[in-house]
């Protein structure tokens, strides 16, 4: 109604609409509206995470992903703000940041160069690990044991450090009954190769409103890909 009663050209921005991309008289009504708003000069722009398009928009809309901020990005804004301070930023402090949007990362290095007069990766990851939980439901698992450490599986733990620096490699699924080793395999893989190892608890992605547990799914993976390297 807001859009239909403009007379010049006006763009709407609808912050979480998606979720009510599922309500049969919004689409109806979205459906008749937008070739209108088209001839008037007026768009609808919904923002979102993980938006699912009913098939009776998908003609009609420009759907666009925009990815989460590259190391480059991440490390010109944390730096932007420690400058001034006469702080000199690390470009590690950057690769920690990886999986947060410009907006985190600016309050990370903000409260810690006001806490502790600095940033260094393990204050990013301390507050990066509080955002991951919080927003797509990841952990970051600590460890002090080494590959040397975890006895047997030697054929897959050869193969998991030949296999990882490949870009081509696709992971491997590791099954078993509890406490045969799964997670310390993993962690002590992710220690030896010199990556971080996120834990994902799936069953927080699953959400009783319709269009939901999509959006989770697709926060967690935008999470996962911009982390990884």
């Amino acid at each position: 109604d807001y859009l239909n009663q403009q007379e010049s050209f006006t763009i709407l921005i609808a912050p979480l609409m998606n979720r009510y991309l599922q309500v049969p008289h919004l689409v109806s009504a979205l459906v008749s509206a937008i070739p209108i708003w088209r001839g008037s000069h007026k768009m609808l722009v919904l923002l979102g995470s993980g938006i699912e398009l009913p098939s009776e928009l998908k003609p009609l809309v420009f759907q666009s992903e925009i990815d989460l901020p590259t190391v480059l990005e991440l490390s010109s804004t944390i730096k932007a703000i420690g400058d001034p301070q006469k702080i000199l930023v690390g470009n590690e402090v950057a690769e920690a940041a990886r999986g947060l949007t410009l907006f985190e990362a600016e309050n990370i290095t903000a409260k810690s160069i006001i806490e502790r007069k600095g940033i260094s990766k393990k204050e990013m990851w301390e507050g990066k690990e509080q955002i991951l939980k919080q927003a797509a439901g990841l952990s970051l698992l600590k460890t002090d044991r080494k590959i040397e450490d975890l006895k047997g599986l030697d054929n897959l733990k050869d193969y998991v450090l030949r296999m990882a620096p490949d870009p081509r490699s696709k992971g491997v699924i590791v099954v078993g009954h509890p406490g045969t080793g799964k997670t310390h395999f993993c962690t002590a893989i992710g220690q030896a190769i010199g990556l971080e190892t996120i834990e994902k608890d799936v069953s927080s992605d699953l959400n009783r409103f319709v269009g939901g547990t999509e959006e989770n799914v697709a926060k967690t993976k935008a999470v996962l890909k911009a982390v990884g390297r």
